[in-house]
């Protein structure tokens, strides 16, 4: 069963928001227009929001797989999860936010999910819930179709559906230090750059979600 303190700790996510908006800073996040912007740390992101972001998908699985993830190491929201991100738009910087789900549907389907997969699919399946949440907050991009088996990567990226612009690697960890993080994204970043249709920019998320760690970087082909 998802933690009883659901309700509990989804009043406490309100007042984050509420506290978030009075002393949040603005940033620019996207290499591409000025325009796109975003809550700084510590503001309060819901899964069930990528639906919206990313209409030629269907990310329903992975949202329901990312509360499962969650849950398994307590209950929502998850406070204090750390991005590392690198390249996006420039250099490193580190955000720490919040995720929960309120939606209802999601979460009265929680225990048959977890019942249905098992759980490294789990993991594989909400880490690209958290990657389709990052490529909204930090590009202007969308998720716009998956790639082909045996093309190195998860899912093509454009700026509307039927554009497929950039690549996007994801990977997921149940449990792992930020070493084990780290290796996995130099892994993926290798791989991709095999990827005879991997363009100049390519995008690698990878997520740990027992100590609640991400790492979110843009990546160029032909630089080691």
């Amino acid at each position: 069963m998802i933690n009883a303190s659901f309700d509990i700790n989804r009043r406490y996510g309100e007042k984050l928001i509420l506290d978030s908006v009075k002393s949040r800073t603005w940033a620019f996040a996207s290499p591409w227009t000025a325009s796109h912007i975003f809550f700084g740390s510590n503001m309060l992101r819901l899964l069930e929001n990528i639906s919206d972001k990313h209409p030629a998908i269907d990310p329903r699985v992975f949202i329901q797989a990312g509360v499962a993830a969650m849950t398994r190491h307590g209950s929502l929201p998850r406070e204090r999860y750390s991005i590392l991100l690198k390249n996006v738009p420039l250099g490193e910087r580190t955000d720490v936010i919040s995720l929960d789900c309120q939606s209802n549907d999601v979460l009265s389907r929680h225990d048959a999910f977890c019942r249905t997969l098992q759980d490294p699919v789990i993991t594989e399946f909400a880490a690209i819930a958290l990657a389709l949440l990052y490529v909204t907050d930090y590009t202007d991009l969308q998720c716009v179709e998956v790639t082909q088996r045996g093309e190195r990567a998860d899912y093509w990226l454009g700026r509307s559906p039927g554009r497929k612009e950039k690549l996007l690697e994801v990977s997921g960890i149940d449990n792992g230090s930020k070493q084990e993080l780290a290796e996995r994204e130099r892994e993926k970043i290798t791989q991709v750059r095999k990827n005879d249709f991997c363009r100049k920019e390519f995008f690698v998320a990878v997520c740990e979600f027992c100590n609640g760690h991400s790492i979110f970087s843009r990546n160029e082909r032909g630089r080691a």
